[in-house]
């Protein structure tokens, strides 16, 4: 049983992970490129390049990984992957066989050839990748997260880091994956963004077997919107019976509660790994720990106002991406919430000065102290904001950033003493300063796109 203070920790640390994603372009990037592979790199994936970071976006339209052969079978990995996975397999017989859904094995092992060829090309060239997808594309995304961080084991040169974000991905493996991953301590490499009602992610934890055609249908529906995000779905092949709507939904959430309820969920055949995002109208919540992202995903189903909710769900991850991000924004209080900038950059000066203080007017008793405080913050902003552009598009921005640190410090110290809070004043320098890095994008798109 974990303590309490294990369980404090651990909410710190999704909270941290949380906060992370929505201060940085990461969730809007990997949806955009998500976005661009559904649309027009059907059963394939596209690269892309930003600065020191590569992007591996995997489209969603693979129906095939769902066919009645494979839609919840499972297969032993070290059986299927010839070795791929190696550093993931079991340490003693005794232990359960790693298993995965054979349907997103099959998909992922069609595109490892050119998948592979990819990579190697990026190697060196970049110290982040960013593999992503959406639906089964974030599937087919988590192993080709999971073969490149075992692959990179194996490299003796300086290693990229890897970062897998899925959306409304459904379940990969078995709870011996889980164990896996948490061994090799690469649960922190995955986060799933969850929207509150979609049910494409909860479906593997029913007993779909008997209801194939209607997950054939309810997948070829989404495909169809997928293939035309600007067209509203009026045709009779682009619409869904509202009592097979019903159907999905009632025996999916039956079985979710029936696994919720019983005393080891462990028993089902697929467990979650890594962090869950869950968003939705209001902001985000991240979870770890396996057995209440379950009990989430059961919650927030059943809470849905009607059955077409977790169809449509689905498709709003680029509204509910935003939305994060927004509120992110709005959570750390920008003087002027009304004239929030649409510039990421811009948004970022505004968080940076004021996490600073020095654009936070407070009363000070003194006269004299209060003009001069007031001036000193002028200053200090009017300093900030050009150094930063300056940083942005000079030729050498560490140096420039640097000049601004050291100019800067000659005025802080002094606002410091003025303030009544100084502990609180000097956290808030320090997440100003680590902020300004996160200012200094200024590098070209290099894009490559691949089929």
């Amino acid at each position: 049983m974990e303590t309490e203070t294990s369980c404090q920790n651990n909410f710190e640390m999704s909270e941290a992970l949380a906060t992370f994603l929505a201060s940085t372009p990461l969730l809007e990037e990997a949806w955009r490129l998500c976005s661009i592979a559904n649309t027009k790199f059907p059963g394939a994936y596209v690269v892309e390049q930003i600065g020191s970071v590569a992007y591996v976006a995997f489209s969603r339209r693979q129906i095939d990984s769902w066919s009645e052969e494979s839609c919840r079978n499972l297969v032993a990995l070290d059986d299927e992957d010839g070795g791929l996975f190696a550093p993931l397999y079991r340490h003693r017989e005794a232990e359960e066989p790693i298993k995965v859904h054979n349907g997103m094995l099959k998909l992922f092992l069609s595109m490892h050839p050119s998948l592979q060829i990819q990579i190697a090309a990026l190697m060196g060239k970049v110290k982040s990748v960013v593999i992503t997808g959406h639906s089964i594309g974030g599937t087919t995304a988590s192993l080709s997260a999971l073969w490149l961080l075992c692959h990179l084991q194996f490299m003796s040169s300086p290693k990229s880091t890897v970062l897998c974000i899925t959306f409304g991905s459904p379940l990969l493996g078995n709870e011996a994956l889980h164990r896996s991953i948490l061994r090799q301590r690469w649960g922190g490499n995955f986060c799933h963004v969850v929207s509150k009602h979609d049910i494409m992610p909860r479906l593997l934890f029913a007993e779909i077997v008997n209801h194939i055609s209607k997950i054939q249908a309810l997948l070829h529906f989404w495909h169809w919107c997928m293939a035309s995000p600007h067209i509203v779905p009026t045709g009779p092949c682009s619409q869904l019976p509202d009592d097979l709507k019903d159907s999905i939904f009632r025996f999916v959430l039956k079985d979710l509660e029936l696994l919720v309820q019983a005393e080891d969920a462990a028993e089902s055949l697929f467990r979650p790994f890594g962090s869950y995002v869950f968003c939705c109208q209001e902001g985000a919540i991240c979870v770890e720990n396996a057995a209440s992202v379950i009990k989430m995903m059961y919650l927030m189903l059943a809470t849905a106002p009607s059955p077409s909710c977790s169809i449509n769900d689905h498709l709003k991850y680029g509204d509910y991406v935003a939305i994060v991000s927004k509120q992110f924004l709005m959570a750390r209080n920008i003087d002027d919430e009304d004239c929030l900038p649409d510039s990421s950059y811009e948004a970022g000066v505004a968080l940076a000065l004021q996490s600073s203080e020095l654009t936070v007017k407070e009363p000070v008793q003194d006269l004299c102290f209060s003009v001069q405080n007031s001036n000193l913050r002028k200053e200090a902003a009017i300093m900030a904001k050009d150094y930063l552009r300056k940083a942005q598009n000079g030729d050498k921005p560490n140096l420039t950033a640097a000049n601004l640190a050291i100019k800067l410090s000659k005025i802080v110290p002094l606002e410091l003493r003025l303030s009544a809070t100084k502990p609180a004043a000097m956290r808030l320098m320090i997440k100003w300063v680590t902020m300004i890095p996160s200012s200094l994008r200024g590098a070209q798109k290099e894009r490559t796109e691949s089929t």
